[in-house]
């Protein structure tokens, strides 16, 4: 029976422990510091992704006031250099990739594996597909003639 004396989630809690037959057990000290360490790169490989992250929100956006005609002339004359930054935020020029792709350690543990395999999906993520987007930005920016015209 549950006490009375237990809001609605320590009952809900309590019911778990007991179908489990006690307590959990404390981790252990091979526990804690990897547990630690996965969050540590998890950490880690989410700062080196900003500001690649960034860099796409941003040259989508410059696309997308560009194709609607919002850029002033001022604008126009920044948007190849903030372009040509966007790209090296993500390219191995940039160093949060660089520290990505080379000095991202992951322990070799169960978690680690599932991590080290998220690992190599944003390392092609940043790698490929985003600087590829902000390539064809570039492209279709420096060559407004080969954009494709919706018909209404």
């Amino acid at each position: 029976m549950v006490s009375t004396t237990l809001g609605p989630r320590d009952a809900g809690v309590d019911r778990h422990r007991r179908r489990l037959g006690g307590h959990r057990p404390a981790p252990t000290h091979h526990q804690v510091p990897g547990r630690a360490s996965q969050n540590a790169s998890i950490k880690e490989i989410n700062g080196d992704l900003a500001e690649c992250a960034f860099a796409v929100n941003e040259s989508f956006k410059i696309y997308n006031e560009d194709v609607s005609g919002k850029l002033t002339p001022s604008d126009l004359a920044e948007v190849p250099t903030l372009l040509t930054g966007d790209e090296t935020a993500c390219s191995f020029a940039s160093e949060p990739v660089y520290d990505l792709t080379n000095n991202l350690q992951v322990d070799d543990t169960k978690a680690g594996k599932h991590i080290d395999r998220m690992l190599s999906v944003v390392e092609r993520w940043i790698t490929d597909y985003a600087l590829a987007s902000i390539r064809d930005i570039q492209y279709l920016f420096n060559h407004p003639a080969t954009r494709r015209r919706s018909v209404t």
